[in-house]
This record gives C-alpha cells, sequence and structure tokens, in this order.
C-alpha cells in the first residue's frame, strides 16, 4: 500500500499541485473538462472570494513521490453551522487516482481538521457549499459535464463509500431535447384562457441595470430556496462575486444576450430562470490555460453557439408557490428559454441541479419532457 504525503496548500507552488491533481487523475477521460487556471485562482483568493475570508477553507494535495495524485478541500461552512446548528467539517474539489488508501487519507485529512475544530461530522462533496457546485457523479459518466457542474471517475463513489460513507441525497440533471415540446403549446393554450395574464410580463436581469438586476434575482434566489435541504442565504458580496464569474456568460456580444430571465407580477419580481451556455465545449481542450491564445479560441467557440446549455435556476418565491401565478410564471420563464436557446442552434438544455425529492419541481421538469441523464451523490459519516 502506498504511503502517501499530504500536505497542506500554503504555497503558489502547492496550488499548482493542486491543480494538476485533477488532471492526473481525470485527464485521460475524453468526457472531462480542465477547469480554467484562472478562475480556480479567483475562487481561491480571499481578496476576491468572500466565501473564502468568511469561512474557514484548507486545501490539500496527495503526493507520491513528486507526482500530486489528489486533492481535497475541507471546509468549515459557519453560516451553514450557525443556520442548523450542526457540527459539520464539509469536503469538496475530491480529485484521486484508482486507489481506496488514498481516498481514505484524504477524507481522513478532512476529519482530522475538522475534529481540530471541534466538528463531528463529515458531509460532501461540496464546492464550497450548497450554492456553488454539489455533489459527486455517479451516473452519466458518459457525457461530458455542462457549465458548472463537475464529473468524476467511477471509482470516486466506491472508495468513497469504503471510506465509510453512506448516501446523504442525491441531486439529479435532466436532459431535454428542444426538439420534442410539449410545455410551449400546453403553456400557450392556458394563457389564452387566463383572462389576468396580461399582468404576468418577462424581463431580462439587465433590464435594470447589471448591479441591481443582480440583486433582484439574489433577492429571488433566497427567498425561493430559503426552505430547502441544506439551504444557506447568499450574501450581497457572494453574490457580486458569482456574478462577476458569471457575467461574460449571461450578458453581452459574446453570447448574444442577457439569458437570466425574470417574471415580474404586476411589476413586483416573483420567479427567476437563468440559462447558460456550455463553456466547457468552449474550453475542450485548453488543458485549463486561457493565456496566451487560449481565451481567443473559447470566446470563438462561445459566439459560433454549442449542442448543449444549462438552466442552473429555477425558482419563485414562496409566496406564489403553489398558486396559479407561481406556476405560469415559471412555465412562461420555461417557455422562453427554450425559444432563446432554439434561436442560438443549441440542441438541448440540460436542467440542473434539482434535489431528488423536490416532486413539484421534478413533474413539471419531466413534462417538457425531460429525462434524468446523470446523478451527483452527497456522502456524509
Amino acid at each position: 500500500m502506498t504511503n502517501y504525503d499530504i500536505r497542506s496548500v500554503r504555497t503558489s507552488q502547492d496550488f499548482r499541485a493542486f491543480i494538476d491533481a485533477a488532471s492526473v487523475s481525470q485527464g485521460g477521460d475524453r468526457n472531462w473538462r480542465a477547469p480554467l487556471d484562472y478562475e480556480m485562482r479567483q475562487l481561491f483568493s480571499p481578496a476576491n472570494n468572500p466565501f473564502i475570508r468568511q469561512n474557514a477553507v484548507q486545501p490539500f494535495v496527495a503526493f507520491d513521490g513528486n507526482r500530486a495524485v489528489g486533492r481535497v478541500v475541507a471546509i468549515h461552512d459557519l453560516a451553514h453551522q450557525a443556520k442548523y446548528g450542526t457540527r459539520t467539517v464539509f469536503f469538496g474539489f475530491i480529485e484521486g487516482i484508482d486507489d481506496p488508501a488514498l481516498f481514505a487519507a484524504l477524507l481522513e485529512r478532512v476529519a482530522a481538521w475538522g475534529r481540530e475544530r471541534g466538528l463531528t461530522r463529515i458531509e460532501g462533496p461540496f464546492s464550497f457549499s450548497i450554492n456553488n457546485e454539489v455533489g459527486l457523479l455517479v451516473e452519466g459518466f458518459d457525457t461530458p459535464p455542462q457549465t458548472k457542474t463537475n464529473h468524476a471517475q467511477p471509482w470516486y463513489g466506491r472508495h468513497i463509500e469504503a471510506a465509510g460513507f453512506s448516501r446523504v441525497k442525491d441531486i439529479l440533471a435532466h436532459r431535454h431535447p428542444l426538439a420534442s415540446d410539449q410545455l410551449g403549446p400546453r403553456y400557450s393554450k392556458l394563457a389564452e384562457r387566463w383572462s389576468e395574464s396580461a399582468r404576468l410580463s418577462l424581463h431580462s436581469m439587465e433590464s435594470w441595470g447589471y448591479e441591481t438586476g443582480m440583486k433582484i434575482v439574489n433577492a429571488i434566489y433566497n427567498d425561493a430556496w430559503a426552505d430547502n435541504w441544506h439551504a444557506t442565504p447568499v450574501g450581497v458580496e457572494e453574490a457580486r462575486f458569482i456574478g462577476a464569474l458569471m457575467k461574460p456568460l449571461v450578458v453581452g456580444p459574446v453570447v448574444g444576450g442577457n439569458w437570466v430571465r425574470v417574471a415580474c407580477w404586476d411589476g413586483e419580481p416573483i420567479a427567476v430562470v437563468a440559462q447558460i451556455p456550455d463553456v466547457h465545449d468552449a474550453v475542450a481542450g485548453l488543458k485549463g490555460k486561457l493565456f496566451p491564445f487560449g481565451w481567443l479560441r473559447m470566446l470563438r467557440r462561445l459566439k459560433a453557439g454549442g449542442q448543449g446549455g444549462r438552466l442552473p435556476m429555477i425558482g419563485v418565491r414562496r409566496a406564489f408557490r403553489g398558486t396559479r401565478i407561481g406556476a405560469m410564471a415559471i412555465s412562461a420563464l420555461l417557455v422562453d428559454a427554450q425559444e432563446r436557446a432554439r434561436a442560438r442552434g443549441t440542441v438541448f438544455l440540460e436542467i440542473s441541479w434539482m434535489l431528488e425529492d423536490n416532486h413539484d419541481i421534478l413533474r413539471l421538469v419531466e413534462g417538457m419532457p425531460a429525462q434524468i441523464y446523470k446523478r451527483w451523490r452527497v456522502y456524509g459519516r
């Protein structure tokens, strides 16, 4: 059995090894897409990412000799602890070569780090929280990931379970072929018969100005998801940081329009659907490098469109949940998203993530129609 040297990431050289560990673990898989180095550095920068400033976060990288063969991040999410009263250390960004001893060692390092802080339970992966990338891919290895979702190798889940972890929650992705549309005709008929349909209007987030629009969308998000499993609110600073990372994908000339759309009832914002193009297709083959010429290739590919797109956010304020107004608002936004995707030449939409027990939204999505094609899992011990 290999004795791995697991080191805390302290220096820029350590962080380079942290990034490289993912390529060593998954680089032979044609469906894996290397995250952009620039974005990874932004995510782990206390100067840029407020989550890093406001919580305790420690990356680790595992070496076999001089070769980085695995990694993990330990996370103490203080907002989660304050809301739920749990003593949980979360793990995220986990990668590793096919060796159960490596995964056991990485996860034990996170658990030990948590015990030093009085934490008694370990869950993950979260990168960094429920508001970011969630879960480990356990079904759907045969297709590439969409933007802001993660890929894994089949042994990841097996080795995590071998380390004593069990399933806590599954998160689903549905695939909707745009050539097959049952929602559009159904919504049109309902809207024609609805005497109050004129009170419902759709707006681009940017129509309020990007900064104000982000605040409106964040307010809907925090309200709509407040009662969901593990939900914690996104603060103003964190929303601004997420918005800065996403802005090139949802506004401006690169993708040809604003893809975050808000439904208003009598002028009041009540629901949101966000759509993003498949940037993973655009960065395929770049090995995470934008410079010196990778960014030109990425921009050309984004502007040209692609096969897939993703709906990462579908939400309605709780006051309108279970009402005809809320149902019509979400339906109108989804039909609008379909039309915009078709105009861009998109062939299918991935709708993700959705909790396995969020039955209302699952029924709506399945009626578009869309079918489950990927599954991520959160583990706990």
